[in-house]
């Protein structure tokens, strides 16, 4: 089916509106096919590169340091979205591995992320993204002691039932209000942490040109937008 779909300018150019539209749904469809094994086989890389392996794990013996730089150089993917594959992948071993939790009752040590499993079964099933998967998954957080892996389990359940009427952008907005409605105590230590962790780095590239490196949070952002919008 992807190697159906039309390429040449002129062809698309002929096409009517409600064609043309029809192919970017297409395309989406047919990723999201193919991105569980993209996801589940990057998974599998980091659980053969496990850091207790140390040097004899698949990554370290094939020259690289972290599964996520050896599926990069496979791949030629950029770092962050290595870095989300292989975090999705993780997240779908873990949901194969509840189905033993299931049947067993026996909690494996590698399960580390339960309230993720709806995520892990739904990017398996093909009915959500990798990256609305990791717009739950960073969204919700963590678990902490007065919110607790069950109330992120419902919420998790509830995107993913949601999902289909988002974009990740909107997911990442919605998973975020979720918790802040869990956890109204925790916003101000959210946003604590958050102002700890901007940054604006300068460097100077060999051509000579200068680069900037800036990391806002959202208030910020917002005012960096529109710096660069309206100079």
């Amino acid at each position: 089916a992807a190697a159906l779909l039309p390429r040449d300018s002129a062809i698309l150019a002929a096409l009517p509106d409600e064609e043309l539209l029809t192919i970017p749904r297409l395309f989406a469809d047919i990723t999201r096919q193919l991105e569980p094994s993209a996801a589940a086989i990057a998974g599998e890389i980091a659980r053969r590169s496990a850091r207790e392996l140390g040097f004899s794990g698949l990554a370290q013996r094939t020259g690289y340091r972290t599964p996520e730089l050896l599926l990069q150089r496979l791949t030629g993917s950029t770092s962050r979205e290595a870095v989300k594959l292989v975090r999705t992948g993780v997240i779908i071993h873990e949901a194969d591995l509840f189905a033993t939790v299931e049947k067993t009752g026996e909690v494996p040590p590698e399960l580390t992320k339960p309230w993720l499993i709806t995520v892990g079964r739904a990017v398996s099933a093909g009915t959500l993204s990798i990256e609305a998967a990791d717009a739950i998954r960073v969204g919700l957080g963590t678990p902490t002691e007065d919110i607790g892996g069950d109330a992120l389990a419902a919420a998790a359940a509830h995107l993913v039932d949601d999902a289909g009427g988002l974009n990740a952008d909107q997911l990442l907005l919605r998973a975020r209000a979720l918790r802040d409605d869990l956890d109204e105590a925790g916003i101000a230590d959210r946003e604590r942490a958050r102002r700890a962790a901007r940054s604006f780095r300068r460097y100077h590239r060999p051509d000579g040109m200068t680069a900037y490196s800036l990391l806002a949070d959202p208030e910020n952002a917002r005012r960096a937008r529109l710096l660069v919008r309206f100079g």
